[in-house]
């Protein structure tokens, strides 16, 4: 299929699948909804419809049949099922197996998967916000053993050097080659 738009980038599946219609049906003005249904095999004629408005979800069968009736390769299809599960889990350890699911196959096609690890362990490893705050604090040194010698509860300088990569590679934190640091702030967000 036509990569675009590039189906890596989606972390929504209600909105991946609009937009790849979409994209369809500028390249096919007479592609319709019900052409959809009709390729995938699918007797209900607004099923993509309920599912893109968040009135019904999918099965993963369905999900499957969504991807070949819009021609999706067969690793854009396994992206597309894991981010229909992603999308639709409520078990928030579910949703967080699904979501690393979805970073790894999105990988494999540029950076954005590796910005979203990074900002999922931002998140998800309680000690890198702290190092976080600690980075604006006077006397603030970007050396792990420091870091994890002044954390409580302890962590491992290993930890800390993690947290330093993170927080480098999301940009809130330079560090000069003088080793002084400079503490940023992007806008760091995440879905409910």
């Amino acid at each position: 299929m036509d990569e675009f738009p590039p189906i890596w980038g989606f972390r929504d599946a209600r909105e991946c699948l609009a937009a790849l219609i979409a994209a369809r049906q500028r390249r096919d003005p007479s592609f319709s909804y019900r052409q959809l249904h009709r390729f995938a095999g699918i007797r209900t004629p607004n099923y993509a419809q309920l599912f893109i408005s968040g009135k019904r979800n999918i099965r993963e069968d369905t999900a499957r049949k969504f991807a070949e009736g819009l021609s999706l390769s067969p690793e854009e299809t396994e992206f597309f099922v894991a981010l229909v599960r992603f999308t639709q889990s409520d078990d928030p350890d579910e949703r967080t197996e699904y979501y690393r699911q979805v970073l790894e196959l999105a990988a494999r096609h540029g950076e954005t998967a590796k910005i979203d690890q990074a900002r999922l362990d931002y998140f998800n490893e309680w000690y890198i916000p702290v190092i976080h705050a600690m980075a604006s604090l006077k006397g603030f040194r970007a050396d792990p053993v420091w870091i994890a010698a002044r954390v409580r509860p302890k962590i491992r300088s290993f930890d800390a050097q993690r947290a330093l990569d993170v927080l480098v590679h999301l940009g809130i934190l330079v560090i000069e080659d003088d080793g002084t640091v400079r503490v940023e702030e992007p806008r760091l967000e995440t879905d409910d």
